[in-house]
């Protein structure tokens, strides 16, 4: 026969005996902020990653799809891609006139520029605002790459967008995403070892993101002046 400690009642409930300490609080619909809150870097933010849900930042970095050079760079602290296309327009607008190479041989199109992005930042806003900028857009909304039906009512700029992704001359041009910004992301964690960040707070993460970033292109660059850097 075996025996154990009931626990010390000391109120009665609706439900019973409660336990000493009086009833339970029902859970509210968000955790308190200070159960969110890393406190190493109150910054961070908890994102879900391949090693589980940690404190981190949302490295963006945009890359010229003929030299794999990173053109526009950033950290943000939100784990989605939403909404961080639109910075990327805002910088490609400060960029020198030709840096980006442009595909069409029409003059009326050449100052167009192609952006391809994977399916985190699509959304109609974001396909809406590349066609403002002058931005011919490449985002799919589904997996592989794969454009799906849209649920909602699309607008001219994401049917004309569907369309122009359906074409081969379409699908060519996005297949070479991995072989740029997926390489180049690649190669910086593989070939150049990082892979964390060591700065703490906001500030310093792009800092030290920007420096990467750097260091990338200045290692591209001999590359394609013909030399090479072990």
């Amino acid at each position: 026969m075996t025996t154990r400690r009931l626990p010390k009642y000391t109120s009665l409930g609706a439900n019973g005996w409660y336990p000493k300490g009086g009833p339970p609080e029902q859970p509210g619909e968000t955790p308190k902020h200070v159960a969110r809150e890393h406190l190493t870097d109150p910054e961070a933010n908890l994102m879900k990653t391949r090693g589980g849900i940690i404190p981190a930042y949302n490295g963006q970095a945009g890359v010229d799809i003929e030299t794999q050079l990173i053109v526009t760079s950033d950290v943000t602290a939100e784990a989605n891609d939403m909404h961080q296309l639109q910075p990327v327009l805002d910088a490609l607008e400060t960029l020198p006139e030709g840096t980006l190479a442009s595909y069409s041989d029409d003059e009326e199109d050449a100052a167009r520029v192609n952006l391809l992005a994977d399916a985190g930042y699509c959304s109609t806003d974001n396909v809406e605002a590349c066609d403002e900028a002058n931005v011919d857009a490449y985002i799919p909304n589904g997996r592989d790459g794969q454009t799906e039906a849209f649920k909602t009512v699309a607008s001219e700029a994401v049917t004309t967008m569907v369309e122009r992704m359906k074409t081969a001359d379409g699908k060519a041009l996005y297949r070479r995403r991995k072989s740029t910004v997926g390489t180049t992301f690649g190669c910086i964690k593989q070939a150049m070892g990082f892979r964390y960040l060591k700065l703490r707070g906001l500030n310093g993460a792009r800092t030290e993101w920007q420096l990467v970033c750097l260091a990338w292109n200045l290692k591209r660059l001999f590359n394609l002046c013909g030399m090479s850097l072990c």
